[in-house]
This record gives structure tokens, C-alpha cells and sequence, in this order.
């Protein structure tokens, strides 16, 4: 009994490490190059990034929120039906608990992605947004969004740290109103005039 709960917890932290790492490989080769798969790239760096921009327009407001789509630009349930096999192979080479710790573990992570970069983008009158971690993994992807080859992960920043992507250059507060697309191109405008005036 002892050994397989060992080997169910042990298998169960060890999926984290491995879901974080692999999050943090999709995210950064699948969904911000269209090296790979195209359709993912166009989704989240050219629609989910510009639409979700940090500075200008991160949080979905009303009437936006209503139109939100659970699982706007990820493909991350379709991992557990790919990963079925590795879970069966872990189980048959170190037995059941282990193979039911790391599809747990995985699952979990899986699931928590979708629900967290929901969460992240949705602000609303609930405890888990006053929850220290859950506020510190916001602002990890905050930056992601305004840096979009740093912090690639969004449930636990393992990947991230290992692989050296990891910054908390913190960001300043988000604007009260969201800054459309025309009107962050205009304010670049008159940036950009001002400055030309001062040289002149």
C-alpha cells in the first residue's frame, strides 16, 4: 500500500513538471510561430494577442465577456486524448498508481490551464481573484502579453524557469477602459508627431 501511493504521488508531481514543460514547448513553438501548425499561430499570436493586448485592452469587459468562448484559442483538451498511450505505458511499466498519478496530474494541469487563462482575462467579483498566487500568475501572463517571448506559462511557471523565459518585470496597472485597436493606432500617431515636431 505504501509503495503505491509513493509511486501515485511521486507520478502525480512528476506529470506537473512534465505538463509545465510541455505547455511551455506548445505555447512557445506551436502558438507563437507558424513553424508548425499555422491555424494555432493565427489563433493565439495574431487574433488572441492583438485582441488581448497588455497596456491597451488584456481584460474582456462588457459587453465582450458575455461573448467569450471557454476555450478561445487553445487546443489543450485534445492533449489528453494524444496522451492516453503515455499513460497506459506508465502504467504498465511501473504499475496502475503511477499510471493513474501521471493522468491525474496531467488532467489536472489541462484543465486548470483552461480554466486560469479564462480567469486571467475575465475579471469578476470572485475569491479566486484575491487568492496571492493566482494574482501573481495574472501578472506573469500580463507580461507574456505585452512580451510575447517571455513567460509562456500560465498554470506554474516551472517550464519558464528551467528554460530561462521566465520575468517579473511588472507591468503598470491596466487602463480603467479598454484602448481600442484604432484608437492605440492613433495615440501612436501623435506619438510619433510629437516627436517629430521636437526635432525639428
Amino acid at each position: 500500500m505504501a509503495l503505491a501511493l509513493t509511486l501515485f504521488f511521486g507520478f502525480l508531481l512528476l506529470s506537473v513538471v512534465y505538463a509545465s514543460l510541455l505547455e511551455w514547448w506548445i505555447h512557445k513553438h506551436w502558438m507563437h510561430t507558424p513553424k508548425y501548425l499555422y491555424r494555432a499561430f493565427d489563433r493565439h499570436q495574431l487574433q488572441h494577442h492583438v485582441a488581448r493586448k497588455a497596456m491597451t485592452r488584456f481584460y474582456l469587459r462588457p459587453p465582450e465577456v458575455a461573448e467569450y468562448t471557454f476555450t478561445e484559442s487553445s487546443f489543450m483538451p485534445w492533449l489528453f486524448v494524444i496522451h492516453m498511450p503515455l499513460f497506459l505505458l506508465v502504467g504498465w511499466l511501473f504499475t496502475w498508481p503511477a499510471g493513474v498519478g501521471f493522468m491525474i496530474g496531467s488532467s489536472t494541469y489541462l484543465l486548470l490551464y483552461e480554466l486560469l487563462h479564462w480567469a486571467m482575462h475575465v475579471p469578476r467579483p470572485h475569491w479566486v481573484y484575491h487568492v496571492r498566487y493566482f494574482k501573481y500568475i495574472s501578472e506573469l501572463h500580463r507580461i507574456h502579453h505585452y512580451r510575447a517571448w517571455q513567460n509562456y506559462n500560465v498554470v506554474m511557471p516551472i517550464g519558464d524557469f528551467l528554460l530561462r523565459t521566465l520575468n517579473h518585470d511588472w507591468l503598470p496597472p491596466e487602463p480603467e477602459t479598454n484602448i481600442s485597436e484604432e484608437e492605440e493606432r492613433s495615440r501612436k500617431r501623435q506619438e510619433k508627431q510629437e516627436k517629430l515636431a521636437k526635432t525639428v
